[in-house]
């Protein structure tokens, strides 16, 4: 009896097992499951790869003519796939959109956040960007990044593009920069839905501009038309000249 005892017990503590790493892909699966669903756009540009990050120029892209910069961050560093959300605003608006390969969800958010300065140094000297129009972007933990890239370094960032991420509780200080621009690119069945309408409140509190945008579908990459109503509004509320007040 003693043996069937432990034996029973043996089974149970594996069903938990099973169920506890079942449980555990399914949350990572939720995380990044943006990465099945992808724009429709075919890109008109080219892409260059400058080894820890990639950039989209657009067609017509004018290498002395100093226009927005959208940086994207990917959850698991996909640095293509990132950009591949926004090769339909760029083609449209002329917009540089870069890519960091080294961003991804675990990092610690100290050197994660230097290696995107630095990143961004180098695309700004690399091409001609006006560095007062400069939009940080990303999908879940690329949109976590997102934010706290424009709390720790204010001055790189005009506006900011989350797609289904959240902010991170505990950089929500009342110190927080004020008077920015944040586009929430939100689905209501994500479950990071109430956290995305909690730190729109909290942006509004420090007087930032905001735009709220739903789409179906869940924790996922938003359709391109969603990125271009984003682009659309931010054409008109981001500074004209280097940050020489809105438009």
């Amino acid at each position: 009896m003693h043996g069937e005892g432990g034996s029973v017990g043996r089974r149970t503590a594996v069903a938990i097992l099973t169920l506890a790493i079942a449980a555990l892909a399914l949350i990572l699966f939720r995380e990044i499951s943006g990465l099945v669903r992808r724009p429709d756009a075919k890109p008109t540009g080219r892409l260059v790869d400058h080894g820890a990050w990639l950039a989209y120029l657009p067609e017509g892209w004018q290498p002395e003519e100093r226009r927005p910069l959208v940086f994207a961050l990917s959850p698991t560093g996909d640095a293509r796939w990132a950009i591949s959300a926004w090769v339909s605003v760029a083609d449209r608006h002329r917009w540089l959109v870069a890519a960091s390969k080294e961003f991804r969800n675990g990092q610690e958010f100290g050197p994660s956040l230097k290696r995107i300065e630095a990143e961004l140094d180098a695309v700004e000297r690399t091409y001609a960007v006006d560095a007062g129009r400069v939009v940080v972007t990303g999908l879940s933990g690329g949109g976590m990044g997102s934010h706290a890239f424009s709390k720790f370094f204010p001055d790189r960032v005009s506006a900011v593009v989350i797609n289904t991420g959240m902010m991170h509780a505990p950089f929500m200080t009342g110190d927080y920069p004020e008077g920015k621009r944040a586009v929430f690119l939100a689905s209501p069945t994500d479950f990071r839905y109430t956290e995305m309408k909690r730190d729109r409140r909290f942006l509004e509190e420090h007087h930032w501009a905001t735009l709220w945008i739903e789409f179906p579908g869940g924790h996922t990459m938003a359709p391109a038309s969603v990125y271009e109503q984003a682009a659309a509004w931010l054409e008109g509320h981001l500074p004209s000249v280097s940050g020489q007040g809105p438009r």
